[in-house]
C-alpha cells in the first residue's frame, strides 16, 4: 500500500463527513456533530483518502451501533 504526504484540512474532512453521514444519522433518529476544533493547527501533512477512510468507518460504525441519542465527533492535534 502506498501512502501518499499530502495536505489536508482535518476540519474539512470531519465537515465532509458530516454532511454526508447526517442523512443517515436522521434515518436512524440520532444527532450526528462535531465539537468545535481544538487550538492548534488544521492543515495537516498525510494521506487525506486514508484520514477520511477511517473516520468514515469508525463513525459509520458508531451511527450503525448507537440506539438512541447521539454521536460526538472530536479532534485534537498535538504538535510532535
Amino acid at each position: 500500500m502506498e501512502v501518499e504526504a499530502l495536505p489536508f484540512s482535518l476540519s474539512g474532512i470531519i465537515e465532509g463527513m458530516i454532511e454526508t453521514l447526517t442523512p443517515e444519522a436522521k434515518r436512524r433518529n440520532l444527532t450526528l456533530f462535531a465539537d468545535p476544533p481544538a487550538p492548534g493547527p488544521d492543515w495537516l501533512e498525510g494521506d487525506p483518502t486514508r484520514v477520511r477512510q477511517i473516520l468514515f468507518n469508525l463513525v459509520g460504525n458508531a451511527l450503525k451501533f448507537t440506539e438512541r441519542g447521539f454521536v460526538r465527533i472530536a479532534s485534537e492535534v498535538r504538535a510532535r
